[in-house]
């Protein structure tokens, strides 16, 4: 990481050199007004320009240019894009029962098969689907199948992306093992989260740093931190020594902002400053809508960087609990389901290929809410570690069955509070459609048909439903959808299953929920983890964390 951040210096303190104005001297208006105008020479032949009497305007970024940004979703904070959703419509249905609305005004997309029916608020993935690619040139453009859908309810599956390609600092080989370049990863793949929440973990943990909370009148809470850092490189036979102050911004809702800035853009040497007089230097450089005056010194307690690992990490998920009902010929609803007490053959050799059988009672590893004292959610479940992510299946068949109870709530508690579900279809089970189910939280639905069970040519064939809320997820599903008993399907399946998870929690109402969670934690930090007196008094100025 040294090296990265040497590189993120010298390009940054180029910039200002360039200017012919001393670092310290520029401000943000003067950043903007710095810019160079296009060159003439570049700017393509007059035929390329439609009108060359017209004054030409110069584009100025609306961000600073004195400071890196770690990954593009700082990048987006500071062009100000991307607010998560902050509110919830409370009288509207989410999940499955948004289908039974009789205020949804959404028919479906039309598309089905034996194993899926079409679903209003739903969209349906059979492997019909087109592909969505970018292309350099009209020459290069690779043709997708036509199809006959409309495109705003069609599912438009996407190619696989360089996993890291959301982080812009060179530090791929502490997130994911240096895996930079698409063609190099395996078409199945685990799609890339926010993996640029581990900065404050990588760059700030374990390290004298500084944080400041507060609530803004404007932006709401607000916790910002500090970390000062120094690495050596090797230039023309001379070791020079680079210094970087890197800031993590944390506002309410907003996207969290991830930023270095070089000690060369600062107006004076912070070698003389207070840790608040230079956190209010370089807040005004970077983000100067925050009122500094809110802002108050946290508190020196592990208890801080426990919670601010918390807030940061929260959009990373490892654990996932997935629920699998058990569909038997002729059946499609979800109350069929939920009473069929017993498992066949069929379905535990399905289990079986999916993960591991393990006892609940002692199991130590994750347990997706299931009872691993008393033997009350049932005595086995089946089990799964995935590329580091842990799965834990709530099968219907094995969840506690009660007698003339056609709810079967004891089973229903865990897999309706599923976000995704598995419908395992035996021969003859009449389609499925999501309108059957009455839950706000199962919002994708993974329907897999055995063919052939217990047999040497056991194969499956696959479909997904998933409210149009939740973005579409890979790995797409083939055409043909049917797949043969292999470690190629197991892949297949858990990616899919934690893909779509993970497209749940960037639907609306999850998005919501996240934010909600966010901002009161950091509400919390504002009020309960923060000195007494905003002010530095004279014994505080004089004081050096770094």
């Amino acid at each position: 990481m040294g090296g990265s951040s040497t590189l993120v210096t010298n390009s940054l303190a180029s910039t200002s050199s360039s200017s012919g104005m001393s670092p310290g001297a520029m401000t943000q208006q003067s950043i903007n007004s710095q810019q160079p105008s296009p060159d003439p020479a570049t700017t393509g032949s007059e035929n390329d320009i439609p009108n060359k009497d017209e004054t030409q305007t110069e584009w100025h970024p609306p961000y600073p240019r004195l400071c890196a940004y770690h990954d593009c979703h700082s990048l987006a904070a500071a062009w100000g894009l991307g607010p998560p959703t902050t509110t919830l419509e409370a009288a509207r249905p989410t999940g499955a029962s948004q289908a039974q609305s009789p205020s949804e005004d959404d028919g479906g997309d039309g598309k089905s098969n034996e194993l899926l029916a079409s679903c209003p608020a739903f969209r349906n993935e059979l492997g019909i689907e087109p592909v969505r690619r970018l292309a350099l040139s009209r020459l290069t453009i690779n043709p997708v199948k036509a199809v006959s859908f409309d495109d705003e309810i069609e599912t438009w599956q996407r190619e696989h992306t360089a996993a890291e390609a959301g982080v812009l600092e060179d530090v791929s080989n502490v997130y994911l093992g240096g895996r930079l370049c698409a063609v190099r990863q395996p078409k199945i793949v685990i799609e890339p989260q926010d993996i640029g929440s581990y900065y404050f973990r990588h760059c700030f943990g374990g390290r004298s740093h500084v944080d400041y909370f507060g609530t803004d009148e404007n932006l709401g809470p607000v916790a910002v931190s500090l970390v000062k850092e120094t690495s050596d490189r090797k230039e023309a036979g001379t070791i020079i020594s680079h210094t970087l102050f890197r800031l993590i911004i944390r506002i309410s809702d907003l996207l969290t902002m991830r930023v270095a800035v070089p000690e060369e853009a600062l107006p004076e040497q912070p070698q003389d400053k207070s840790n608040r007089t230079l956190m209010r230097e370089l807040l005004e450089l970077v983000c100067p809508q925050i009122h500094f005056g809110s802002l108050r010194p946290a508190i020196t307690s592990p208890k801080v960087e426990e919670l601010l690992l918390k807030i940061d990490e929260q959009p990373i998920y490892t654990r996932y609990k997935v629920g699998i009902l058990y569909c038997k010929a002729n059946q499609s609803t979800e109350e069929q389901m939920y009473n069929n007490e017993t498992s066949s053959p069929a379905l535990e050799e399905f289990l079986d290929f999916l993960g591991q059988r393990v006892r609940l009672k002692g199991f130590e590893n994750y347990k997706g809410g299931l009872d691993t004292r008393g033997d009350t959610t049932g005595e086995f479940s089946i089990y799964t570690e995935y590329h580091s992510h842990e799965v834990m299946f709530h099968v219907s068949t094995m969840l506690p069955f009660t007698p003339n109870n056609r709810q079967q709530l004891s089973r229903k508690r865990h897999i309706g509070n599923d976000m995704v579900t598995i419908i395992f279809q035996e021969p003859g089970a009449s389609p499925f459609s999501p309108i059957t189910v009455r839950s706000h939280f199962q919002h994708v639905f993974i329907i897999v048909r055995v063919s052939n069970p217990c047999t040497d040519n056991v194969s499956y064939r696959v479909a997904v439903s998933r409210v149009k809320d939740v973005p579409a997820f890979g790995p797409p599903i083939i055409p043909g959808a049917n797949y043969q008993k292999c470690a190629e399907f197991h892949d297949f399946l858990l990616t899919k299953i934690i893909n779509a998870e993970n497209a749940v929690h960037r639907s609306k109402k999850f998005a919501a929920m996240a934010a909600r969670t966010r901002r009161e934690a950091l509400k919390d930090l504002s009020e309960n983890y923060v000195t007494a007196h905003p002010n530095e008094g004279p014994s505080r100025i004089a004081s050096k964390t770094f």
